[in-house]
């Protein structure tokens, strides 16, 4: 998803698609629904949304505005905006039908923040696009992330910012910040560096959200993650205003700390203020929040519109109503 659309890989490998802020992306109705197939997209084993346009179909350049599908055999295509992160030749136009990211090669995961795409290859190695963006005449390259261990897979990261994570092989997370200078004349070259985040030992999925204090000190700081490992247990750390680390405070702590009553857990998901656990179960756990459990139909523990930090929201809780 993607503020305003929603993408979904059906069971034959295409794509479909509703709401009212995706870009680019045309194609036939889909039959019975209000949403629309993707055109030129087949084989597709995962998609991924990223758009902070959350208005009508929007009609002038933003960079920050595409989508992309990656097939079984590891192709990666993009439509939307086309600005570097997206075609080998970027348009700077919008384009409807998906295009080949050729450069970025074979790759099993892809994550995308505003104008840069990581890619994550078979052999543990991490790319980016792009590496240098020339307007004229127009190429976009693809680089390596250097000084990472064998890596497994890449965090989920859920904010508007030039910065992402990854997961080693050895159960360490990485944070994976962008940088960029101008380097002439129409050229702007882009430099990922990696830092080792605080971690517990022998992580296996991570998500992180909010924004990341490390990228500018005027930000005011909200970015935290969420990580399970080997063992189920689910850790948090980083910034905890709404309640969002689980631990029954809202402390920020740098450190990484299990949180109590979460074990047996598959899956973690951190959305800037909210975040998700998925047991092994098939039960849902939820926690954090702003107070009002509006958006995100948090849990029945809270009245809707209640003023404050709802002491019920900063431990995990099963939300009810789902199961399996």
């Amino acid at each position: 998803t993607g503020p305003g659309y929603t993408l979904a890989r059906l069971a034959d490998g295409t794509v479909i698609a509703w709401g009212s802020g995706m870009a680019g992306g045309s194609g036939p109705t889909y039959p019975g629904s209000n949403a629309h197939r993707i055109s030129g997209l087949a084989n597709i084993a995962a998609v991924v949304g990223f758009n902070t346009w959350t208005g009508t179909r929007p009609v002038f350049g933003d960079s920050t505005l595409h989508s992309l599908a990656v097939t079984a055999d590891g192709t990666v295509y993009s439509w939307g905006w086309d600005f570097g992160a997206t075609s080998d030749t970027p348009t700077f136009q919008l384009a409807d039908t998906p295009v080949a990211v050729t450069r970025l090669g074979a790759s099993k995961q892809v994550v995308t923040n505003r104008l840069l795409t990581l890619a994550l290859h078979a052999d543990g190695t991490v790319w980016y696009t792009p590496g240098t963006l020339r307007i004229n005449p127009p190429s976009s390259n693809a680089r390596q992330v250097t000084g990472l261990p064998n890596i497994t897979a890449l965090a989920e990261m859920h904010n508007q910012q030039n910065v992402a994570a990854a997961i080693g092989s050895d159960g360490t997370v990485w944070r994976l910040l962008a940088t960029s200078a101008n380097t002439g004349p129409g050229v702007t070259d882009w430099t990922v560096s990696a830092q080792q985040m605080p971690a517990p030992p022998g992580v296996v999925q991570a998500t992180c959200a909010g924004l990341d204090v490390t990228i500018s000190p005027l930000l005011l700081n909200t970015h935290y993650c969420l990580a399970v490992t080997s063992d189920g247990r689910v850790w948090s750390w980083g910034n905890n205003a709404v309640g969002q680390l689980g631990d029954g405070t809202q402390t920020e702590r740098n450190a990484p700390a299990a949180i109590a009553g979460l074990s047996d857990m598959r899956k973690v998901l951190a959305t800037g203020g909210m975040s998700y656990a998925l047991g092994n179960d098939g039960r849902v756990y939820s926690w954090g929040g702003y107070g009002d459990n509006a958006g995100a139909a948090l849990s029945a523990r809270l009245p809707a519109n209640s003023m404050g930090i709802d002491a019920s929201l900063l431990t995990p809780g099963v939300v009810p109503g789902i199961q399996d």
